[in-house]
C-alpha cells in the first residue's frame, strides 16, 4: 500500500511505504523507509516519469541517484583539459 500524504498549503508532497502495526495503524518501518519531501512539481515529473519507463517512483529516484554517482566520478576522474599541458 502506498499512501500520500499532502500538507496543507504546503507545495511538497511526502510518500511512504507504510507497514499496518497489530492495532491497525499506520506505522513505517524506519530502518527500511524514509520520507523525502519534495516540492509537488518535482514529485509530479518523477511520478510521471517512472510511469512512462516502467518503474516504481523509488525505482526511479534509486537510477537517477545512481547515474547521478556515475556522472560525478566520470567529472572527477577526468583531468580538466585546461591544466593539461603539450609539449
Amino acid at each position: 500500500m502506498l499512501l500520500v500524504g499532502f500538507f496543507i498549503d504546503s507545495p511538497y508532497k511526502i510518500a511512504y511505504n507504510p507497514i499496518l502495526s497489530h492495532k491497525g495503524k499506520v506505522k513505517m518501518d524506519t530502518e527500511k523507509w524514509k520520507s523525502v519531501l519534495v516540492p509537488r512539481e518535482v514529485y509530479t515529473e518523477l511520478k510521471s516519469q517512472a510511469k512512462l519507463e516502467g518503474r516504481t517512483i523509488s525505482g526511479q529516484l534509486r537510477l537517477m541517484f545512481s547515474q547521478y554517482q556515475e556522472q560525478r566520478e566520470q567529472r572527477f576522474k577526468q583531468p580538466d583539459a585546461s591544466k593539461v599541458t603539450s609539449a
